[in-house]
């Protein structure tokens, strides 16, 4: 047990954010694959990019798949620098293949920034700085890496597609709800 325990937190708690900032040759906002993540409970089903962010107040990120990935799941998530997940039932910290929002050109955005941009793709880092952010892509043999650019915040639109979705203070704080409920509904408080 005290060896299981040393490894998890070697190579998962300290180790994950060590692999990414590695596998990304020591650059932050980036994202490069992960390869062999198996040995820290990923599925082997599975194909990974991973990558170490870092933003300021005025910063964001957007993060694009060029088209959607040929499997059934595929999602982003966001952590800590400790690999720890945000708290994503209160927060909007991932989505998946069923909660993002296609752009009229077949690829996805999303923005990671400190403050809610109004576009539906966004991943909130919850005050977080720095932290790390997955793609989990199941069930594929693609090996897909997302690209990531860092833009001023109030340049953001200016680097999404026109017809980005976009939603209001109140359908972001529904989509919250919804998140909240569906987690109570499973786990409980």
């Amino acid at each position: 047990a005290e060896m299981l325990m040393r490894i998890y937190i070697r190579e998962f708690t300290i180790g994950i954010y060590d692999f990414a900032v590695a596998g990304s040759n020591g650059q932050l906002n980036t994202m490069s694959l992960q390869p062999g993540l198996t040995f820290v409970g990923g599925s082997s089903l599975s194909r990974y990019a991973q990558g170490v962010f870092s933003i300021k107040d005025d910063e964001a990120l957007i993060v694009e798949l060029k088209s959607a990935p040929d499997s059934p799941y595929w999602g982003f998530m966001l952590g800590d620098v400790w690999s720890r997940a945000l708290p994503f039932s209160r927060y909007q910290t991932s989505l998946n293949n069923a909660q993002a929002h296609r752009d009229s050109d077949g690829g996805y955005r999303f923005v990671v920034s400190l403050k809610d941009p109004g576009v539906a793709n966004w991943l909130d880092p919850t005050g977080h700085h720095d932290g790390e952010i997955f793609f989990r892509n199941y069930f594929t043999s693609e090996n897909i890496v997302p690209t990531v650019r860092k833009v001023r915040f109030d340049e953001i639109m200016d680097n999404l597609p026109k017809d980005a979705a976009r939603v209001t203070l109140q359908q972001r704080e529904e989509a919250l709800r919804y998140r909240r409920e569906g987690f109570v509904s499973l786990y409980g408080e």
